[in-house]
């Protein structure tokens, strides 16, 4: 059986997949590759519950009006088991904020919210109820001159978080998160 992904948002540089995988390319606008024009704002997605083996979202989520409601499709979609890699751009990095179509910020404690095994996830799941991930791991990106801080900052995230990240801001963050069902 082969592996269904949907990239989210797919833009100009869409995911091509490998051969064991079909990707579905969901865009708002209508390109050469994209296979669903679809407003990621508007809910729900035109999709079935449990489709999606994967779920790609590469600088997208940012752009959206409701973190919390595009998690629940995104839990909708995936099928137990299913992971949803995300990359976002990190929220004291000067290009978070340069863009004016950016409207949600993400630090490395966002997507706690919606794992249960997090401090934060344990105080705030009864406000998401039923959509439920494990954060299976998450990794600052650091480009250019500051790439060498990446191995130190990796080690110790909430000392750089707190202490550092206004100082050697990260370009992104990459999440993968597994849904709990």
């Amino acid at each position: 059986m082969r592996k269904k992904i949907l990239e989210l948002g797919s833009g100009l540089k869409p995911y091509k997949g490998k051969k064991e995988e079909v990707v579905i390319h969901l865009d708002v606008k209508k390109l050469p590759h994209v296979e669903v024009v679809h407003d990621l704002n508007k809910f729900p997605w035109p999709f079935k519950n449990n489709e999606f083996d994967e779920i790609i979202a590469k600088n997208v989520l940012e752009h959206l009006n409701d973190l919390v409601e595009v998690m629940k499709e995104i839990w909708r979609i995936l099928k137990p088991g299913g992971i949803v890699k995300i990359w976002v751009p990190y929220f004291a990095h000067p290009n978070s904020v340069t863009d004016p179509t950016h409207k949600i910020f993400f630090t490395l404690h966002t997507f706690d919210y919606f794992d249960p095994t997090t401090d934060f996830g344990e105080m705030y799941s009864h406000e998401v109820s039923k959509i439920r991930f494990n954060i299976v791991k998450k990794k600052l990106i650091f480009r250019g001159p500051l790439k060498f801080v990446e191995p130190i900052f990796t080690l110790h995230p909430n000392l750089y978080e707190i202490v550092f990240s206004r100082i050697f801001p990260a370009d992104e963050i990459y999440f993968e998160l597994q849904v709990i069902k």
